[in-house]
C-alpha cells in the first residue's frame, strides 16, 4: 500500500525550523488541517522552493511517514496576487490562520470550512472589495464560529437577568451573550475582580451591524451598505481567541 497522498489545501502558515527546513500548515479539501514537513526547502537548490507560499491554494502530495508527514511535492494552484501585496489582507490571513490552528486538532475537518475559506481569499484578492476587508474577515468569523459551535447570541435579552437590552452592552464570552452593563458589573471574579478578560463592551450600533452580518448571506454581504466593521471584526477576534486559549 502506497504511503503517498495528494491534497490541495489552502497555506495558512510557513515555519521556519533549523538552517533549512520549513513547516508548512495548510487547511485542506480532503483531510482538514495539516501539518508538513519540508526538508530543505529553503535551500536555493530545493526543487520545492517557492512552490509553497503564505496565502495560496496549492496542489500538494505527501509522504505519510513514522514521525513527520513529509512535503514530497507541489504545484501552486492559485497564486491571489493582490492579496499578497496588501498589508491589510496579509494580516486578515494571517489571523485566521492562527485562529484555525488554535481551534483545530490535525486531520480535522468543519463541514463548509473549505468553501468558506475559498470565498474569503478569492473576495480579499478582488480590488473591488479593498475597502471591504473588515466586513469579509467579519463575516467569516462569524460563520467559522458557528460551524465551531460557538455562535454568538445577538438577541437582546440580558443573559444575567434575562430582561431587553436598550441601550449599550457587553458581550461576556462565557456566557456567548449580551449583558446590562450593571449586570456586567454585578458579576465579578471570586476575587473580586471584573471579568474584564471575559467581556467585551459593544455599543447598540455596533450590535445592530452584528445582526446584519449574521443574517446576510453570501455573496450578498460583499454589496451590503455597512461601513466602520473594524470594531465588529476585533469583537469577534477577541472572542474566538478567548476560545482558543481554553
Amino acid at each position: 500500500m502506497s504511503n503517498t497522498i495528494r491534497l490541495s489545501g489552502f497555506s495558512l502558515a510557513l515555519q521556519d525550523i533549523g538552517e533549512a527546513d520549513q513547516y508548512i500548515v495548510l487547511y485542506t479539501r480532503e483531510s482538514g488541517l495539516v501539518r508538513a514537513l519540508g526538508k530543505s526547502i529553503r535551500k536555493i537548490t530545493s526543487k520545492l522552493r517557492g512552490q509553497v507560499r503564505p496565502v495560496q491554494l496549492t496542489n500538494i502530495e505527501l509522504l505519510i511517514g513514522r514521525r513527520h508527514t513529509i512535503l514530497i511535492g507541489a504545484a501552486a494552484e492559485e497564486h491571489y496576487p493582490i492579496l499578497n501585496h496588501s498589508i491589510e489582507t496579509l494580516q486578515a490571513t494571517a489571523d485566521v490562520g492562527a485562529l484555525l490552528q488554535n481551534m483545530l486538532v490535525e486531520h480535522e475537518t468543519l463541514e463548509g470550512l473549505w468553501e468558506l475559506l475559498d470565498h474569503m481569499f478569492t473576495a480579499l484578492n478582488d480590488p473591488a472589495n479593498g475597502i471591504r476587508v473588515s466586513l469579509i474577515e467579519s463575516y467569516f468569523y462569524l460563520r467559522f464560529l458557528a460551524m465551531a459551535g460557538l455562535s454568538p447570541n445577538v438577541s437582546s435579552t440580558c443573559v444575567f437577568c434575562g430582561q431587553e437590552i436598550r441601550d449599550d452592552a457587553f458581550f461576556i464570552f462565557r456566557e456567548g451573550g449580551f449583558a446590562h452593563p450593571h449586570c456586567a458589573q454585578e458579576h465579578r471574579t471570586p476575587s473580586g475582580r471584573k471579568r474584564s478578560a471575559d467581556a467585551a463592551p459593544i455599543t447598540k450600533r455596533e450590535w445592530y451591524l452584528l445582526q446584519r452580518i449574521e443574517q446576510a448571506e453570501w455573496p450578498g454581504i460583499l454589496s451590503a451598505d455597512l461601513h466602520h466593521i473594524d470594531p465588529i471584526r476585533d469583537f469577534l477576534k477577541q472572542f474566538a481567541a478567548y476560545y482558543a486559549m481554553r
